[in-house]
């Protein structure tokens, strides 16, 4: 029987970003590069008292008897590095690492369990220039250590079993703009992972969701026109596959981008002047397309035709509607129509069928089942066709996405040769340009990305996604200045498109850049006006911007546009934070109407309720029943933060002021470094009358990066607002 033993020790993954890539530039040359990879971080490991379990490849496994030694070696490995890269040529050396620390079993010299998978796990996760720690690494750093540290969420980590806080360190201060998008990037995380936090505090997290340097609003020239191409509609899902209406809607984008002038536009785009609908039904072998152009303005049909022919003809059949719908819109906006296509004939039609499939299953959610289908419809089409420059590009796009989540670097390989498949069949085209680049980008490669997506985009102008991808990584470059020109050039070759400004939007946002936020979120309301998510995106920047009458409106539309429980409780957050503690109590119960059973909801209304003349019974009711939600949840979970810090409230609203404070102080043993439990603990021993204590945990939360906008415009800290030190703290960064 093999003996085995169980220990507490820190685990350490590593991985070497673009390695891939190097050895296909330059074989030798990685393999020497990999070699004072492993020298500097083996080094390092030994010095910290670490033990190198395994060299695979560009990856080091290591462990540590302490979390602490393992976290000082990760910040010394990316000291070295920077060093190195400073002092000589050749390739810049750059390191994910990801740390936890837990229980393993060591059996023969090797380590299992899921403390070990669970390091494998965050080093994808990581930073190049940080390193990714669990919480139980976080709780056993002293505070010197966790002074550039940014909060990550509790992302999904794979086939690991519930989700915990994970977070970023860094060796040296961080800069604001990092801090600022890492910010950003936790909050979308703390939003999907806490939708009923209680006290209107939570809206600290939904704020960095939107993100925008005042833009020049650019307006679409006069000879631009716009097509919105809507629904191609199944008539008979029942016989016919769904994914044949994919095929019909890009042959009909692929006619029309030859259109000088013309742009296409999704649905419910306002810009668009002519509407196109289509249908496509199967009877038998027999199939019927159809389409139907109509002025938005008063639904005066312009064009429509309908075709039918054999199902084994439908490529055909396809390129011929494109065409007829190409004149037909020409002719409406007197535009100079290219000469007709005929690429379709040149595709073999089982091969398209598996291709389509393929695209079907890529654009459903992403899951590994969906995934592995995917690339294995991708083959199918090219076992039939090995010319069929799309699958291949589909193809090398699926293998990235594996990588991406299972970092597998024979993926990386895989999805090259794929995508240089593609480009040998056919050199022009964008999209495999694209995919290269999110390569490039992905391995860190910047240089290579922004080439291939420049390459993309003299290729097809009139395509938004190699604008975006490249002003990304303008933007990951800290390069803001090219960034920012990149982002106006594609609102610019785009205008009538809302997500050019949305991302627009976003990159603004992390530039700290509130009003123009406010504009860019109004151009994309302009063109999309039941866009709820361009409401949201509003809504919370006016929250940073102070204007909380006007954030509760864009709330509302959301709201009506797409009725939520959190869109409404968010809405009546925003009249709490401008003072109209009815309004926003009217809400709550509303929000309480759509989800009663919620721990959280019921402190909200009875923060609101405690705040209007005649209500404090009322009050305490909707107290009493947080209080008892809040138990429910933590009799499955004890350590469940959101339960913990909401019962701790209610306790204090009650006026059980011991139990409040015990309560808040297991909630800060659970999770001392979040911000949300510190302001929790402030509101808590403020009710108590312990000033000091309550001073004590605002610098807490200050210091985790906690919103000051919501810190001062919280009405529970009236009794203290004039305070100096007050003033002072809710004022900073």
């Amino acid at each position: 029987m093999i003996e085995h033993t169980t220990r507490q020790l820190a685990i350490m993954f590593t991985d070497l970003v673009g390695y891939s890539r190097m050895m296909g530039d330059d074989e030798q040359q990685a393999i020497a590069q990999l070699e004072i990879y492993r020298d500097i971080l083996g080094g390092i490991i030994a010095d910290h008292h670490g033990t190198v379990i395994e060299f695979a490849g560009d990856a080091v496994f290591a462990r540590f008897n302490t979390a602490t030694e393992a976290v000082d070696a990760g910040m010394a490995i990316q000291r070295a590095l920077r060093r190195h890269n400073r002092e000589h040529e050749g390739p810049a050396l750059y390191s994910r690492i990801g740390i936890h620390f837990g229980e393993v079993v060591m059996r023969d010299g090797d380590l299992y369990g899921d403390d070990v998978n669970i390091a494998a796990r965050l080093e994808p996760l990581c930073d190049a220039e940080g390193v990714c720690i669990s919480r139980s690494v976080r709780d056993e750093l002293n505070s010197a250590r966790l002074r550039h540290c940014v909060a990550f969420g509790k992302p999904a980590l794979k086939n690991i079993s519930g989700r915990f806080p994970v977070y970023h360190l860094f060796p040296d201060p961080i800069s604001p703009l990092k801090r600022v998008r890492l910010s950003a990037r936790r909050a979308k995380r703390y939003l999907s992972d806490h939708p009923a936090v209680s006290y209107p505090m939570a809206l600290a997290s939904l704020v960095l969701l939107v993100i925008v340097l005042a833009p020049v609003i650019i307006e679409p020239a006069n000879t631009t026109r716009y097509v919105e191409l809507g629904e191609i509609k199944n008539l008979n899902p029942d016989e016919m596959p769904e994914y044949y209406t994919i095929g019909i809607a890009d042959e009909i984008r692929t006619r029309l981008k030859d259109i000088p002038n013309l742009f296409i536009t999704d649905t419910g785009s306002k810009i668009a002047e002519v509407v196109l609908t289509g249908s496509v039904q199967q009877m038998a072998d027999q199939v019927r397309l159809a389409y139907r152009l109509a002025r938005r303005e008063d639904g005066v049909e312009i064009g429509g035709a309908s075709l039918n022919g054999d199902l084994d003809d439908m490529l055909d059949l396809q390129a011929e509607l494109a065409n007829s719908v190409a004149s037909d819109i020409s002719r409406e906006f007197k535009l100079e129509l290219a000469r007709p296509k005929t690429a379709g004939q040149d595709i073999n039609p089982e091969a398209y069928q598996y291709y389509l499939q393929a695209r079907d299953y890529a654009s459903r959610p992403d899951d590994e089942r969906s995934l592995e289908t995917t690339i294995h419809l991708y083959q199918g089409a090219i076992a039939i066709d090995a010319e069929f420059a799309a699958a291949h590009a589909g193809l090398c796009q699926a293998y990235w996405a594996q990588y991406q989540r299972n970092r597998d670097e024979q993926d990386v390989q895989l999805a090259e040769q794929a995508c240089q498949e593609a480009q040998r069949i056919d050199p022009d085209s964008a999209a495999v340009h694209i995919a290269l680049g999110e390569i490039r980008a992905g391995r860190g490669y910047w240089n290579e990305a922004i080439d291939e997506f420049n390459k993309a985009i003299r290729l097809d102008p009139k395509g938004l996604d190699a604008y975006i991808l490249l002003a990304d990584v303008y933007n990951d470059k800290n390069d803001s200045k090219l960034a920012d020109q990149t982002y106006r050039r594609s609102i610019r070759m785009h205008p009538g498109q809302w997500q050019a400004w949305s991302y627009y939007g976003n990159y603004l946002f992390n530039q700290g850049d509130f009003k123009g936020a406010i504009r860019a979120y109004k151009k994309v309301i302009d063109l999309t006006p039941d866009n709820s998510s361009g409401y949201a995106s509003l809504g919370a920047v006016y929250l940073y911007d102070s204007q909380f009458k006007l954030a509760a409106e864009a709330f509302g539309k959301q709201a009506q546009l797409k009725p939520s429980s959190q869109s409404i409780l968010n809405e009546g957050t925003m009249y709490y934070y401008d003072g109209n503690y009815t309004r926003a109590a009217e809400l709550y119960r509303r929000a309480i109407d759509m989800d009663a059973d919620v721990c959280g909801y019921w402190g909200n209304l009875s923060d609101a309720l405690l705040l209007i003349s005649g209500r404090q019974q009322d009050a305490r009711a909707a107290a009493e029943r947080d209080l008892v939600l809040c138990g429910e949840e933590l009799a499955v979970n004890p350590v469940d933060t959101d339960a913990l810090i909401n019962r701790a409230s209610a306790l204090s609203k009650l006026g059980k002021d011991q139990q409040a404070i015990e309560t808040i102080t297991t909630a800060l043993a659970v999770a001392p470094n979040n911000p949300q439990v510190w302001v929790f603990s402030a509101l808590v021993y403020l009710r108590h009358g312990d000033i000091e204590n309550a001073r004590t945990s605002l610098e807490r939360a200050v210091e985790g990066g906690y919103p000051n906008i919501l810190i001062r415009a919280e009405p529970a800290f009236d009794p203290i607002r004039s305070r100096q030190w007050f003033v002072a703290l809710s004022g900073k960064g």
